[in-house]
C-alpha cells in the first residue's frame, strides 16, 4: 500500500522522488489519512445538511453573533504542549476552548450550530493552506481539515443522536442530573469517535513496519501519548460546555457570557504560558545541540572532511519544524534539511 500511495503522489508531485525518507513517509501517511477521512467528512456534511434547521435563526442571531466573536477569540488563543521523542524530534499538540463554545451552543440550539465550527475551521485551514507553497505542508493541511470535518460533523451527529435517544433535548433542560448525564455521555462518545479517526493513522503505522515512522525511535509512544493528552484536554473542555449550556438555561445569557469571559482570561493565560514554554524548550534544545556539535567539531579532522556528516547528525534536531541549508558560498552545500 505504501508504494502505491507514493506512486500516486509522485505523479502529481514529481519532486517527492528526491525527498528524504522522512518526508516521503509523512506524505504517504497524510495521503492515506486523507483518503479515509474524506468519505467520512462527506457523509457527515450530508447528514448535517439534512439535520439543519434555520427556522430559529432570526430569533437568536444576536446570540450567534456574540458566539462567533468568542469563537474567533478562543481560536486565536490556543494552548499547546510538546512531546519529545528519543531522537530529539518533537510533536506539537494544540487545543483551545473553541470546542466548548460550539458544543455549548449545540446543546442550546441544536446540531445546526455545528456549521459555525465548520465555517471557522474552513477559514482557519484555508489561511494555513494559502500561507505556504510547500506541497508537503499543503497535503498535511488538507489531511487535518478532512479529519476535523469528519470529527465535527459525523462524530458529532452520532453523539447527538445518542444524546436525544438517552432523553436529551435542545435546548438542554438545565443542570439537573437527568439533563446533564445524557449530555456528558454524548460528549464522551464524541471524543471517543474523534480519537478513533486519528487512531487509524497509528494503526497504519504499526501495520506497515517498513514505514519510516515505524523505525523512528519512540515515534509510536510519542504519538500515542500526545494524542491521549490532547484528546483528554479537549474532553475536559467540552465537559465545560455542558455546564455553560446549563448556566444559560437556568440563569440567562448574561451569566453564560460572563462564564465565557472568565474562560477567555484562562485561555489567554494558558496561551501565554504555552508560548513561554515553547521558547524555553527551543532555547534549551538549541544550546544542548550546539554544545554537542561544538565538541564533535573539535574532535573531528582539521580538514573538515567529516563536517557534512556532523552537521547532518546534530543540526537536524536542533530547530523543530524548520527548513535549513548550510553551505560554503556559492554552491558547496554542506547540509540541507
Amino acid at each position: 500500500m505504501e508504494d502505491r500511495l507514493l506512486a500516486v503522489l509522485e505523479r502529481h508531485w514529481p519532486a517527492l522522488k528526491t525527498e528524504s525518507a522522512a518526508v516521503r513517509a509523512s506524505a504517504g501517511l497524510d495521503l492515506f489519512a486523507l483518503l479515509y477521512s474524506v468519505p467520512l467528512a462527506v457523509a457527515g456534511l450530508v447528514w448535517l445538511a439534512a439535520a439543519t434547521d434555520l427556522s430559529w435563526l432570526q430569533a437568536v442571531w444576536p446570540i450567534l453573533l456574540l458566539l462567533a466573536v468568542f469563537l474567533a477569540l478562543f481560536m486565536s488563543l490556543n494552548f499547546f504542549f510538546f512531546i519529545e521523542a528519543p531522537d530529539h524530534r518533537t510533536s506539537q499538540f494544540a487545543s483551545s476552548f473553541e470546542s466548548m463554545v460550539i458544543w455549548s451552543a449545540v446543546f442550546l440550539f441544536g446540531p445546526t450550530m455545528l456549521w459555525l465550527s465548520l465555517l471557522a475551521d474552513a477559514i482557519s485551514y484555508g489561511r494555513r493552506f494559502l500561507r505556504t507553497d510547500l506541497t508537503d505542508q499543503r497535503l498535511e493541511t488538507l489531511r487535518n481539515f478532512a479529519q476535523t470535518v469528519a470529527g465535527t460533523s459525523l462524530a458529532g451527529l452520532i453523539a447527538l443522536s445518542l444524546y436525544t435517544r438517552w432523553g436529551g433535548a435542545f435546548p438542554i433542560a438545565g443542570l439537573a442530573p437527568g439533563a446533564v448525564l445524557p449530555a456528558v455521555g454524548a460528549t464522551l462518545v464524541h471524543m471517543l469517535l474523534q480519537s478513533m479517526i486519528y487512531l487509524v493513522m497509528l494503526v497504519y503505522v504499526v501495520a506497515r513496519e517498513s514505514l519510516y515512522y515505524a523505525r523512528e525511535p519512540g515515534f509510536l509512544r510519542t504519538f500515542a501519548w500526545g494524542l491521549t493528552i490532547a484528546m483528554g484536554a479537549i474532553t475536559l473542555v467540552e465537559l465545560f460546555a455542558v455546564l455553560a449550556a446549563g448556566l444559560y438555561i437556568e440563569n440567562g445569557p448574561a451569566v453564560y457570557f460572563v462564564f465565557l469571559l472568565g474562560l477567555l482570561m484562562v485561555s489567554w493565560l494558558a496561551h501565554r504560558l504555552s508560548l513561554y514554554l515553547e521558547r524555553s524548550q527551543q532555547r534549551s534544545r538549541e544550546l544542548s545541540r550546539l554544545e554537542e556539535l561544538g565538541r564533535a567539531i573539535l574532535n573531528a579532522p582539521a580538514d573538515a572532511s567529516t563536517l557534512p556528516d556532523l552537521l547532518s547528525e546534530h543540526v537536524a534536531g536542533m530547530f523543530s519544524h524548520s527548513q535549513m541549508e548550510i553551505c560554503i558560498f556559492p554552491d558547496d552545500v554542506l547540509f540541507h534539511d
